[in-house]
């Protein structure tokens, strides 16, 4: 089979046929198939982890640096929030008071947390933007092949 071969079953005025080529199909049908690189890599890099839309795309360095990326800020920000829970529940009377807590917590140091925070946020944007981008790149250059 062919790069245009596909089998589709679509409905179009309450009636089914069937398609066995990407020029016999509704206009659409090939709207959907055309777009979907570009929603399909956005949704993972978006909804599911960042960097996966990359890996879809077929731009594995990138999405391999990225996911590497995600890894080291997710580990950290986890090993951030262990210390600051751990110092926050930390009692030498062994009663934890509820203004207490709230007063060591207050007093922890919480930047490193919000920088990572913030780096993770970066990098999710940008990986839901690559991928669309990209995505929709290579929709038009498909679209443009098949032609």
């Amino acid at each position: 089979m062919g790069a245009t071969s596909i089998h589709c079953l679509a409905e179009e005025n309450s009636s089914l046929f069937c398609c066995s080529t990407v020029n016999a199909l509704p206009e659409n049908c090939r709207k959907i198939l055309a777009m979907k690189k570009a929603i399909l890599s956005t949704l993972y890099s978006g909804l599911v982890i960042p960097g996966l839309g990359q890996v879809i795309n077929k731009q594995l360095k990138k999405g391999i640096c990225i996911l590497i990326l995600v890894f080291f800020l997710f580990v950290g920000t986890l090993i951030k929030l262990y210390l600051i829970i751990s110092n926050v529940f930390e009692t030498k009377s062994g009663a934890s008071d509820t203004v207490a807590v709230m007063e060591k917590l207050a007093a922890q140091n919480l930047s490193l947390l919000w920088y990572l925070l913030t780096a993770f946020a970066i990098l999710w944007f940008y990986s839901v933007l690559d991928a669309y981008m990209t995505g929709k790149k290579l929709d038009r250059l498909g679209e443009r092949d098949r032609l």
